[in-house]
């Protein structure tokens, strides 16, 4: 009987100037921190001058006061709370609605939550969506197309119930 596995063919190795063993094909080692980079030349960035640009704070920016909440009662987003600011705020599925909800029944662009100022008046409205809009009253959901929205009336979009909330 003789052996039944090969031996392991001998690789060259070499050390690197801190001592550590590397092997030959290494180019750098890797127990050693990288080589500092003083010796390479940096060039600085073009100077612009103050005419060519101009700096906007976030804080200069006039955003709508917010004049409302949703807040996630279940699903993905419960304990969530989403602002709602003066005018037409947008809820759907997509980045660029004011109120995104991730909820796999909820349409891309669902719903439109309009805060009239002058009215003081909240209104809700179904934007065509897929599986519609819900407020719930006299103790069921009920699918709406348009309706005011008052405080602390639930509404639902796809899965998610949502408690709406208004700021005085």
């Amino acid at each position: 009987m003789g052996w039944f596995w090969k031996s392991k063919s001998k690789t060259s190795t070499r050390m690197c100037p801190s001592g550590h063993a590397m092997e030959a094909g290494w180019v750098t080692c890797p127990y050693c921190p990288p080589p500092s980079r003083t010796t390479e030349r940096v060039t600085p960035p073009p100077v612009v001058t103050a005419a060519a640009t101009k700096t906007t704070l976030l804080v200069d920016r006039k955003r709508p006061p917010v004049v409302g909440w949703l807040i996630a009662l279940d699903g993905k987003h419960k304990g969530e709370d989403f602002k709602i600011v003066e005018g037409k705020n947008k809820v759907g599925k997509n980045a660029d609605c004011e109120v995104v909800i991730t909820d796999e029944f909820v349409s891309a662009e669902h719903a439109l939550i309009n805060y009239d100022k002058d009215d003081k008046n909240f209104a809700i409205t179904d934007l065509g969506s897929a599986n519609g809009t819900f407020v719930y009253e006299s103790g069921e959901f009920k699918k709406i197309k348009a309706r005011d929205l008052l405080d602390n009336d639930t509404i639902k979009l796809g899965e998610t119930p949502l408690r709406f909330k208004c700021l005085g």
